[in-house]
């Protein structure tokens, strides 16, 4: 409440005026100032108030003039701005997208079709030993050409001195069986797996790496990966870009492709069927 009272009072006074006239505010002022000429100019007689006039208004001027040059001066001040911009050169960017499957299993089916019908046989023969004469008799027989190459063999180590060696696909066993240190074992060098996952595996990538290794060259590429099977988008800057030609890498057949992009979207063939363990 009191400061409302405050501001209509003031609001008042303004409206009033501040009942006196300009002539006694300024003889009040010359009267009380601290500044030597205006209580002099107010209080001497007409000859003193007519120098101190003027000595007054002088040195006012001065005054003001000073002030003048000292405003203009700081406006017109010149302010220096160092701007420095660090830059270096960029190399164009290169992605490499590195495709470790390298062929379609669509493509290379047809090739590893006898060898597919082989390591199933053999995984049935390793991990659920049938009888003679089951209904496995009744299925196409198998081409052991590449058995008789590389064959998987199970080694009983029962007898540290004497093991002995048993072929998975030996019609009769007991028949094929035979101590390791028999005639002609002496030639053969074993490669011993902890478990027969481990040993299909490495014999299956082993026997498919041989037989793809002798298709030509340019059937190989047309049956791998390309490039388009891959990439969806290609940008650098905002600005488009696409992949460069295809790098070999040697004997190896994982495809490379040197892309300038900065961000790369793939798409993978996400079939079991499409995928093919090869080193």
């Amino acid at each position: 409440m009191n400061l409302k009272k405050y501001f209509v009072r003031a609001l008042h006074r303004l409206q009033k005026g501040p009942g006196y006239t300009y002539k006694e505010l300024l003889v009040w002022y010359c009267d009380n100032t601290n500044t030597h000429g205006p209580k002099r100019i107010i209080k001497e007689g007409p000859k003193k108030k007519l120098i101190w006039f003027f000595l007054t208004l002088l040195f006012a001027s001065l005054v003001f003039w000073q002030w003048g040059i000292l405003i203009n001066t700081y406006l017109s001040y010149n302010v220096t701005s160092s701007l420095s911009i660090g830059f270096k050169t960029m190399k164009f960017p290169a992605v490499t997208v590195c495709n470790a499957n390298p062929f379609k299993y669509s493509e290379v089916k047809h090739l590893l079709k006898e060898l597919d019908r082989l390591i199933e046989a053999a995984l049935e023969r390793i991990l659920q030993p049938a009888p003679r004469n089951s209904s496995e008799n009744a299925s196409p027989p198998l081409d052991l050409r590449l058995w008789h190459q590389i064959p998987l063999v199970l080694i009983d180590e029962h007898d540290k001195d004497n093991p002995v060696i048993l072929d998975i696909f030996e019609s009769n066993q007991t028949a094929g069986a035979g101590p390791a240190s028999g005639s002609g074992s002496d030639n053969c060098t074993y490669r011993n797996f902890t478990s027969a996952a481990q040993a299909v595996t490495e014999w299956y990538i082993l026997q498919s790496t041989s037989i793809l290794s002798k298709v030509p060259l340019q059937e190989r590429i047309r049956m791998g990966y390309q490039a388009e099977d891959m990439i969806l988008a290609c940008l650098y800057g905002a600005e488009p870009c696409n992949y460069k030609a295809e790098v070999n890498s040697g004997h190896q057949s994982a495809r490379l492709y040197p892309l300038p992009v900065i961000r790369c979207r793939g798409q993978a063939h996400a079939a079991s069927t499409e995928e093919l363990p090869l080193p």
